[in-house]
């Protein structure tokens, strides 16, 4: 999957967690982001900057394993797929197991006359 600025690739269930690329100061970041909901609806959220990148497009993937356990990359230009160092283990939801998306984000409150266009998005049963 290639990625534009605002895209975001996410694992999500009760716990979550995502490759965004986020805009700040005019930089382009790579940014993990991983939270879940508490019992009392709080949701505990952590974001950390992964890398700055050159542009605005970026490829993401996950390698989903035994027991959840999920493995992000990306990839720049090169098409070199480099790991994320923290990994995930997905857990169902209140009502269904977890699931994998892709979506569009903006800054709260924040107006934006964008899109988003995907080119494409892959699910590979290996």
């Amino acid at each position: 999957m290639r990625f534009k600025i605002g895209e975001d690739l996410i694992i999500y269930g009760e716990r979550y967690a995502a490759l965004t690329i986020n805009f700040n100061h005019d930089k382009y970041i790579l940014c993990y982001r991983y939270g879940w909901m508490k019992d009392s609806g709080i949701v505990d959220e952590y974001l950390e900057e992964i890398t700055q990148l050159s542009s605005s497009v970026c490829q993401f993937k996950v390698d989903v394993g035994l027991n959840g356990i999920c493995q992000f990359y990306y990839a720049k230009q090169d098409n070199q797929w480099i790991k994320i160092t923290r990994n995930f283990a997905a857990g169902k939801g209140k009502w269904v197991g977890a699931k994998v998306g892709i979506f569009a984000s903006t800054q709260a409150k924040q107006p934006t006359n964008s899109k988003c266009e995907f080119e494409y998005f892959d699910i590979i049963d290996n």
